[in-house]
Parts: C-alpha cells; sequence; structure tokens
C-alpha cells in the first residue's frame, strides 16, 4: 500500500512540475523571457497535451496492427 501511493504520489509530482521544467528549458535555450505564472503554466499542459498526447495515441493504434 505504502509503496503505491508512493509510485501514485511521483506521477503527481511530475505531471505539476513537467510543464515548468518546459517553460526553463525554453527560457534556457531561446531565451524567451517566459514568467512563471499559472496562465504560462496552464498553456505549457495544454501544448504538451495536444503535441505528445498525440502522439502516444498514434503510437498505440500503431502497435496494435
Amino acid at each position: 500500500m505504502t509503496k503505491a501511493f508512493a509510485i501514485l504520489l511521483v506521477i503527481v509530482a511530475a505531471v505539476f512540475i513537467a510543464p515548468l521544467i518546459t517553460i526553463w528549458a525554453l527560457n534556457t535555450l531561446f531565451g524567451l523571457g517566459i514568467a512563471f505564472t499559472v496562465t504560462n503554466w496552464l498553456a505549457i499542459c495544454w501544448l504538451q497535451t495536444v503535441t505528445f498526447g498525440g502522439m502516444n495515441y498514434r503510437a498505440s493504434k500503431t502497435m496494435r496492427k
């Protein structure tokens, strides 16, 4: 039970931290100066869902054939 809770906690933390890491990476690589705000965090969540979420769906669909 404790191991399952720890895994769930890590997954939830990764979901919240991943957009912040993306903003930091874009700022570091391209000097964009994107602020760390809730609005920008939500925008990055949306972009990651649209781009990588679709890739995951296509990959699983391709593997079934």
